[in-house]
């Protein structure tokens, strides 16, 4: 099928997921659709549901995976000005495609603070707002412009969360730093060891206890497993890592050991915070 997009988008058909997951692995989609353009969003949307198309908004990857058997519809990304970071006095404008990583960076050489908890999170501001996650970010969020039934609206947070819409932008105001804050701050983000508890690295998992995956993982000795073609890495047991050649046989089965596991040995139970997608085979 051919898709006929306005101006502002790219599409490419069956293309592979694996391309775009930090675990490498996923089928193909029916449709890879990147909008560079803010003003195109609307139409692009319009005509991928027009198509008849399923829609799937993509962003890092960080916390979705792609089975093997591909995902059916078309899955969109925002890119170009969707992506944009800017700092208006002692605010912060973040586009929805964003990186967090990229929209904290910005904000700490600019003297401003206020959203370090989120420095090490890896996904999208788009995907951090649709998660209905909550912190003492949310506490910073001036406003949210978001499409609903395609016509940009802007509100509060707790608004543009309800019902299915799609994040454009969020503006937060922050507090101007200290110099020697400031350059501490610069310092640590380059060399990536800033001590904080709200900013230790995203995990695949979640304990019901309320306490962190990670102690549980080397607790039962599980840091620096590996299954096949997937490790647990000991400098980071709360994650996966492909270490060339895996497969998502090989990350369910990893999965499921670790929660057994665990369950067996301390009585917690592990949560995967991702999501999985898709068809096991095509």
């Amino acid at each position: 099928m051919s898709l006929d997009l306005p101006q502002g988008a790219i599409v490419r058909l069956d293309e592979p997921m694996a391309r775009h997951s930090p675990w490498r692995i996923g089928g193909p989609c029916d449709a890879w659709v990147v909008v560079h353009r803010r003003t195109a969003l609307p139409a692009v949307l319009t005509a991928l549901r027009g198509a008849g198309w399923k829609l799937t908004l993509w962003g890092t990857g960080s916390q979705q995976v792609v089975r093997e058997g591909g995902l059916a519809g078309a899955v969109v990304q925002l890119g170009g000005d969707l992506q944009h970071v800017a700092v208006e006095g002692d605010e912060l404008v973040v586009g929805a495609g964003a990186p967090l990583a990229v929209a904290v960076s910005m904000a700490t050489r600019s003297g401003l603070r206020g959203l370090d908890g989120l420095a090490r999170e890896p996904g999208t501001l788009g995907g951090l707002l649709a998660s209905g996650a909550e912190g003492a970010w949310t506490d910073r969020v001036v406003s949210v412009d978001y499409l609903r039934r395609n016509a940009e609206k802007s509100g509060p947070l707790e608004r543009a969360r309800k019902g299915s819409n799609v994040f454009l932008s969020c503006r937060f105001q922050l507090d101007r730093a200290e110099v020697s804050e400031v350059a501490e701050a610069v310092r640590a983000t380059v060399r990536g060891t800033r001590a904080s508890a709200d900013r230790a690295p995203f995990s695949w998992w979640k304990a019901d206890d309320g306490g962190g995956a990670e102690r549980l993982m080397v607790r039962t000795g599980l840091s620096g497993v590996r299954l096949r073609g997937v490790e647990i890495p000991s400098g980071a047991p709360g994650m996966f890592v492909n270490l060339g050649g895996g497969t998502v046989d090989d990350l369910t089965l990893l999965q499921k050991s670790v929660t057994d596991r665990v369950k067996r040995a301390t009585g917690v139970v592990l949560a995967p915070r991702v999501t999985w997608l898709g068809q096991t085979r095509r």
